[in-house]
């Protein structure tokens, strides 16, 4: 922890040691002896600046403390435990550790996985080239024009009218075309 002097401070605010001690009562500043030399918490030198710019400008000793304590706050010092911070710090490696080792299994598992999805991948391709197969021999054979068989053109025989009323009476097959 990096206390102040009193004396520091007060030069740091640019005000006596005295004046510096009494603000620190009304500011409520916790002063700390050791030996001979009394210290104030860190940032109590930023506030005693503050309350001599703000009894500069013509408010009362009182008063000033008043807008100060208001206005600027001293930064909380927390002390470490250090017994605590090494386990925490242990933890953290840890975590940190299994943390790794998880990512390193999960990436061998996406490896896997990603060969088996190429695998499957070849696998469906194969198998659509076979459907493809199959699906061109079951389609219908392409059209082709159809040649419908007719008989072939039967002619009357060329006979004279006289002819073809006799053959019409007596023998009718003979005006019948034949090949």
């Amino acid at each position: 922890m990096n206390r102040i002097s009193i004396t520091d401070a007060a030069t740091f605010a640019g005000i006596p040691r005295e004046k510096a001690r009494y603000w620190s009562t009304l500011l409520d500043l916790a002063i700390e002896k050791d030996g001979r030399v009394s210290y104030l918490q860190p940032g109590a030198e930023n506030l005693l600046l503050a309350m001599a710019h703000a009894v500069a400008g013509g408010l009362s000793p009182s008063v000033a403390a008043v807008d100060c304590k208001a206005v600027h706050a001293l930064p909380k010092v927390q002390e470490v435990d250090r017994d605590n911070a090494v386990s925490q710090i242990v933890d953290l490696q840890n975590a940190i550790m299994l943390l790794a080792a998880t990512v390193e299994k999960q990436s061998k598992v996406i490896e896997q996985q990603a060969k088996a999805i190429e695998q499957q991948t070849v696998i469906i391709c194969r198998q659509t080239s076979r459907m493809d197969l199959i699906a061109a021999k079951l389609l219908p054979p392409p059209e082709k024009p159809v040649k419908v068989w007719q008989p072939q053109s039967r002619q009357a025989p060329q006979v004279s009218t006289l002819k073809k009323l006799w053959l019409e009476l007596f023998n009718p097959a003979m005006l019948r075309a034949t090949p």
